[in-house]
């Protein structure tokens, strides 16, 4: 039997939720993943809250939402319990100023949001598969 991998996936824009599993599918079809999305931060704490899995080996945030930041979204995040083993993964239009700030806060890695499916499948294959061997900034 396949292990399941889980992650989850906190953006207010859906068109982000279209293309990251698009993205996924184009990365490894045949892989077992289950995606959770949702569109805030607070989505995301009820979620992980009520859960009764296990904790999301990914969590990608975007950096940039309205009413609770990325960056805060992290800050709560890792300090639930059981949260310390997840791969939180930040990204953003924009590379923020306080990126390695948000290394310090938990995050494993930053990307800058790709603009095509392409770019978002080749991003994602990498963090899937080398995520321990990649650096913090993922160009």
């Amino acid at each position: 039997m396949q292990n399941v991998l889980s992650l989850l996936l906190i953006d207010d824009d859906q068109d982000e939720h279209d293309l990251f599993s698009f993205a996924l599918e184009k990365v490894s079809p045949e892989l077992d993943v289950r995606v959770y999305g949702v569109n805030s931060g607070k989505e995301a704490f009820s979620f992980l809250e009520k859960s009764n899995t296990p904790p999301p080996e990914f969590i990608f945030i975007d950096h940039n939402m309205p009413f609770l930041s990325g960056r805060d979204c992290l800050q709560v995040i890792r300090s639930f319990p059981g949260m310390e083993s997840s791969v939180c993964i930040i990204y953003s239009s924009a590379e923020p100023r306080n990126a390695h700030e948000l290394q310090s806060l938990g995050a494993s890695h930053f990307f800058l949001k790709p603009v095509d499916l392409k770019s978002f499948s080749v991003i994602l294959e990498t963090l899937l598969s080398k995520q321990k061997e990649l650096p913090f900034l993922i160009t």
